[in-house]
């Protein structure tokens, strides 16, 4: 097998590179061998965390869980959450599946109502840190104003600090409040699916195509209400009433109770084979200074004061004043 040599840069946190998901799929058909130096690697897996990047000459990949779009004046080939169907240099692997890749714990088993009515003893709760995410905010005070919500992250915490085990915290509620920071088509993180495998039923917003990766009969999906105060109105409703909530709770988290496509890392390791054979010489690189999610805020001044906007309410409630 022909010897490919690997770097990897900007990415979150230090890793075992040589035991990572990108070295197993290649494996089947190269021989993958892991540098630290850039100037020896014929092949560079890249993030958002820097721009390290910048400095190969050789062919690229760019890499990335967050809300961004490839940009293919600086890599070769992206694997991102995007959809972009006609785009023959991208593989859509949307970040839920990196952040949980057994979609078995997904498929309820037959007493998974029962035995979900049986933990559930709390209404509502709320589980976050990045403070910049306005519809997620504004949902949170809207259905709190009305029945409380239990705010166990470090954003809005009513608890008495943070949470230390969110799973077994969000376990005991009936409703997680499951906003993503961002909307994009094919954009969805492990936020639904968390909820989903606690057993809540979710509230969620995000993804306008998630229906078509998840039963939207399973969760209450923000698309389908003309404002927030209409869902949570929707919200307080299906509480109230028992065989409302047990229509959501019998229904499966999957489409036919079948996990999606995008599961299946095989179409992640033809991809990525194939553009490791095509061996073909990189273009000519621009770089140009990109702020995540920039496509979803816009300008860089309007994604500031967006940012300033989400970060004074979180100082405000930390003060006490919480309206």
């Amino acid at each position: 097998m022909r010897p490919v040599l690997i770097a990897f840069s900007d990415h979150f946190g230090a890793q075992d590179w040589e035991k990572s998901l990108w070295v197993r799929l290649l494996r089947p058909r190269f021989d993958p061998m892991v540098t630290n130096d850039l100037s020896k690697a014929e092949l560079l897996i890249y993030g958002d965390n820097g721009i390290s990047h910048r400095g190969f000459k050789g062919r690229k990949i760019y890499v990335t869980g967050e809300n961004m779009r490839p940009d293919y004046n600086e890599c070769d080939f992206a694997i991102t959450s995007c959809l972009l169907p006609n785009e023959s240099r991208h593989c859509r692997i949307p970040y839920f599946v990196f952040a949980h890749p057994d979609p078995l714990p997904l498929i309820k088993p037959s007493d998974f109502v029962e035995r979900t009515l049986a933990a559930k003893s709390r209404f509502c709760c709320f589980v976050a840190t990045n403070p910049r995410a306005p519809e997620r905010n504004r949902f949170f005070k809207i259905l709190n104003r009305q029945r409380r919500v239990d705010s166990g992250g470090r954003h809005f915490n009513n608890i008495n600090g943070p949470v230390a085990n969110k799973a077994e915290f969000v376990a005991h509620y009936k409703f997680v409040i499951a906003f993503e920071n961002t909307m994009s088509p094919g954009y969805t993180t492990e936020k639904l699916v968390e909820a989903m495998l606690a057993g809540a039923v979710p509230i969620y917003w995000g993804n306008p195509d998630i229906g078509t990766e998840f039963n939207t009969r399973s969760f209450i999906n923000a698309a389908d209400f003309s404002s927030l105060e209409a869902l949570a109105d929707h919200v307080l409703r299906v509480d109230s009433n028992e065989s409302l909530y047990l229509n959501y709770l019998r229904e499966p988290w999957f489409i036919e109770n079948t996990p999606p496509k995008v599961y299946e890392m095989d179409r992640l390791s033809d991809a990525l084979t194939a553009f490791v054979a095509a061996d073909v010489s990189p273009g000519r690189r621009i770089y140009r200074n990109r702020r995540l999610r920039e496509h979803v805020h816009g300008s860089p001044l309007k994604q500031s004061i967006i940012s300033l906007r989400c970060r004074t309410e979180g100082w405000l409630w930390k003060m006490g004043i919480r309206g």
